[in-house]
């Protein structure tokens, strides 16, 4: 399997930025699916390869891992900063299935702390793009304490703006409101029961939900709930 470390200058960042790939020996198009690995707040592209076996893991399923960066920004499209969603949801995909002919099909989503934010949202507003998406480790309440003057947090400032947020920001923003405007779907989510919120979540999503059996509070945590992500859905998937 083959693992890249890219950095390129996108549009909708109108920055460079690290990203980190693995790839079947065949090549990208011999994929038989593509994980996006969305990372913990200031995480690096790296991270996944360097605390989980997903290199190993991804092997075994012949599967191509996709592993941005996104600093501190929840991927949002910050409103003092960077369109964060764009470059995750537009111009990073279009970019890969150029450069690298990543296919389209079969495409799921994981991610821990910033980044089961992240994937949660992938989920619930890209229904149609993401079969699955996973999500440990999150605090799903943290947005909408943050409006209303309960966390005060300066990256959260700077993605969300100041108090009070603007309405759209939210609808756009808080997974704990997508959920409860996003029109039901076939996809499904893969949830930990002790994350904050994840319950207004599961009662508001109109989606399947997979529970995660694993501890998630550590990067030991979050590779075994990885790893039941990949068994529990990537794998009961390729079996349809």
């Amino acid at each position: 399997m083959a693992f890249v470390e890219g950095r390129e200058m996108f549009k909708t960042i109108r920055n460079s930025s690290r990203f980190a790939l693995l790839l079947p020996e065949d090549g990208a198009a011999a994929a038989e699916a593509v994980l996006y690995l969305l990372p913990v707040r200031r995480g690096l592209a790296t991270d996944w390869v360097r605390y989980t076996g997903i290199e190993l893991w991804a092997r075994k399923r012949n599967i191509a891992v996709v592993m941005p960066e996104g600093v501190s920004s929840d991927f949002c499209n910050m409103v003092h900063g960077m369109k964060w969603w764009d470059y995750l949801t537009e111009e990073l995909p279009e970019y890969l299935k150029t450069v690298f002919g990543l296919p389209e099909e079969r495409c799921f989503c994981f991610g821990a702390e910033m980044g089961a934010i992240a994937s949660t949202k992938l989920g619930l507003i890209c229904p149609e793009k993401f079969a699955a998406a996973g999500a440990v480790g999150a605090d799903f309440s943290r947005i909408s304490r943050y409006a209303l003057g309960e966390v005060h947090d300066h990256d959260m400032e700077s993605v969300y703006g100041e108090l009070p947020v603007a309405d759209e920001i939210l609808a756009s923003g808080d997974p704990l409101r997508i959920a409860a405007e996003c029109q039901k779907a076939e996809n499904l989510l893969f949830l930990n029961r002790s994350d904050a919120g994840v319950q207004q979540i599961v009662q508001a999503c109109g989606r399947s939900i997979c529970w995660c059996d694993a501890s998630a509070e550590d990067w030991e945590g979050y590779g075994n709930c990885l790893k039941e992500f990949l068994e529990k859905v990537i794998d009961k998937d390729a079996k349809k």
